[in-house]
């Protein structure tokens, strides 16, 4: 599960319905960065369990421990270093996706187009549907390929995703 997003007014909003059925495309970017997680989180288990391995450490190391129980100790550590590791991808893909909608002009927590409401005077556009405030960039190139392979027509008829970014610039 994603971690909730917290908007540009510090409020913590829960994900909506519509906004967890957003998919991320598999850019470069991601695919590299799951392969450097993987090469990583192999190069630390053998670092931490390979003197545990060899029978003459073994002996000298545990006394004499069995097999079996150095198994148990190699399989709790990758655990342990799994748990570790495993918030960080998921943060980047919250990271991407926020960045990736605010470029679309879209609500991160709902996905309701907020680019025909003007902002507020501390910069931040205050979504209508979910009360969430985020700052959007000055110009949001629309970048449709990305965001519309998600869904056909972008969540709503009303506000579809490929319509274009009508924000100006200030």
């Amino acid at each position: 599960m994603l971690p909730d997003p917290i908007d540009d007014r510090g409020q913590r909003r829960s994900w909506s319905p519509a906004s967890l059925e957003a998919r991320l495309p598999l850019t470069p970017r991601v695919v590299l960065d799951r392969l450097i997680t993987a090469v990583l989180m192999a190069i630390a288990f053998i670092a931490v369990t390979s003197p545990f391995k060899g029978s003459l450490i073994r002996s000298y190391v545990f006394g004499g421990a069995s097999s079996w129980l150095l198994w148990v100790l190699s399989i709790g550590i990758f655990a342990v270093l799994t748990l570790i590791n495993s918030r960080r991808p998921r943060r980047h893909i919250a990271a991407t996706r926020r960045r990736l909608q605010l470029e679309h002009g879209r609500c991160i927590n709902c996905d309701y187009a907020l680019t025909s409401i003007p902002p507020d005077r501390d910069g931040c556009t205050v979504c209508p549907e979910c009360g969430a405030a985020w700052r959007l960039p000055d110009y949001s190139p629309l970048i449709a390929d990305e965001l519309a392979s998600r869904d056909g027509d972008g969540g709503r008829p009303s506000d579809r995703i490929d319509e274009p970014v009508t924000r100006a610039r200030r």
